[in-house]
This record gives structure tokens, sequence and C-alpha cells, in this order.
């Protein structure tokens, strides 16, 4: 938590505290999470993090890429 207050300021770090506190998250993640939407919120930024939409995932199976390896051959 102390580290946070190096890259956001003390008011969206306390903001951050106490959402986090009112939800009975006591974890640091949910802190720092509540914390950078509250930063984001103010610079009017939006707060999601989905990718946007016209960039699509691709997904590569390790026994496509080298498949003697997925049947144990030359290992």
């Amino acid at each position: 938590m102390l580290l946070l207050g190096r890259h956001l300021s003390h008011e969206h770090l306390f903001a951050g505290l106490a959402v986090a506190l009112k939800a009975g998250a006591m974890t640091s993640d949910a802190v720092a999470s509540e914390a950078r939407k509250t930063a984001e919120a103010d610079q009017g930024e939006p707060a999601s993090t989905d990718p946007p939409a016209d960039e699509t995932a691709t997904l590569t199976f390790l026994t496509e890429r080298y498949p003697a390896a997925a049947l144990g051959e030359g290992l």
C-alpha cells in the first residue's frame, strides 16, 4: 500500500481505501483497484479494462505448434 502512494495521489489512495473497506474487501488488490478507478474518473478516462473492440486475440495450442511434443516424441 505504501508503494501505491508513489503512483497515485493520496486523495485517490484514501478514496480507494474507503470504498474497499465499505465493500468489506480487505486486500491490497481491492484498494489498488478502487484507487485506480477513482483516479481514472477524475481524469475523465473510462475505468474499463476491456480491450478495444477492433483487437482480436488469437490462441495457438501447443499441440498445433509442436505436434511431435504432444505425442511425447523427441523428448
